[in-house]
């Protein structure tokens, strides 16, 4: 994974990029208190560190673990499952979500509010996920993370045949749902990689309905806020639903950093559409601190 100590400013980065001041950053996939955090930190390292890179809100998702904090401006409250298929994450999950699941999964112990690892199958994550929400517009944005690498829905399957089994099962609106795939994170060197373009190949296919999306995956510090989605112009508000207004409506960009691990001086930002239908690479060179 790459590293980086250099004071990143995301806002400024694609400030410049955008020739635009009006901006709402999200990183939608970050870990804040998971077991199995590469590096332990207080939260308040990463409010300094959301303040420091720019960032409107990172969504928290950590592994099979609600959020505790539902109160929060830059946290959003979100959970990576670990299905039997492969990971899905839930972006703006509520306080009632949160007891739902632990009353209907099965736990790692009764006394601690953690879901038992690839316990649950993702078919029924998502059925229970539209069963209990409704057509509420409090309905969480579910999210295929890292489809293509290890503990993704896709690896070492088709997709195809993933979505076809979603429509053989119980998948609300399987026929005409539209997919949230994880395009590339902040472990990527670059974005230029196997599993963003498998991705891009499923896409341009268009075999089924998808909007691209990104977060940092980060479990330690330095990774959080290199890959996300900003959304323009930009509000006052730090609440989660002016961005999944812009997800369903495919108003948002993606964005990606990526450092030179041979020049860590120089930054690129890649930008791509939510569709993958225009991508575009700048380069910036890192303002080091004395």
């Amino acid at each position: 994974m790459q590293r980086s100590h250099l004071p990143i400013n995301v806002r400024d980065i694609l400030s410049q990029a955008l020739a635009k001041k009006s901006l709402s950053i999200y990183d939608l996939h970050t870990h804040v208190e998971s077991a199995d955090l590469r590096e332990p930190i207080k939260r308040s390292k990463y409010r300094a560190i959301i303040h420091e890179r720019g960032l409107t809100a990172v969504v928290q998702t950590d592994h099979n673990s609600p959020p505790f904090n539902f109160k929060s401006r830059l946290f959003i409250p979100g959970i990576e499952i670990g299905s039997i298929q492969g990971h899905i994450n839930l972006m703006g999950i509520n306080e009632r979500y949160k007891k739902l699941i632990e009353e209907h999964y099965p736990l790692e112990e009764p006394s601690r509010p953690t879901l038992k690892r690839k316990a649950i199958s993702a078919d029924q994550i998502l059925f229970d996920l539209h069963e209990w929400y409704g057509n509420s517009p409090d309905l969480p944005i579910d999210v295929l993370p890292h489809p293509f690498q290890k503990g993704g829905i896709f690896y070492n399957k088709d997709p195809i045949e993933v979505i076809q089994a979603f429509k053989r099962k119980r998948v609300p609106h399987a026929e005409d749902r539209t997919y949230f795939i994880e395009w590339t994170n902040g472990y990527h060197k670059s974005p230029y990689c196997a599993n963003a373009e498998r991705v891009l190949e499923i896409a341009q296919k268009k075999q089924f309905d998808f909007v691209l999306v990104a977060g940092s995956d980060s479990h330690r510090s330095e990774s959080l806020g290199l890959a996300g989605i900003v959304v323009t112009p930009g509000g006052n508000s730090y609440s989660f639903e002016r961005a999944k207004q812009a997800l369903r409506n495919r108003q948002h960009l993606v964005y990606h950093l990526s450092i030179d691990p041979d020049n860590p001086d120089y930054i690129t930002l890649t930008l791509t559409t939510a569709r993958g239908t225009d991508r575009r690479d700048f380069q910036f060179v890192a303002e080091r601190t004395a």
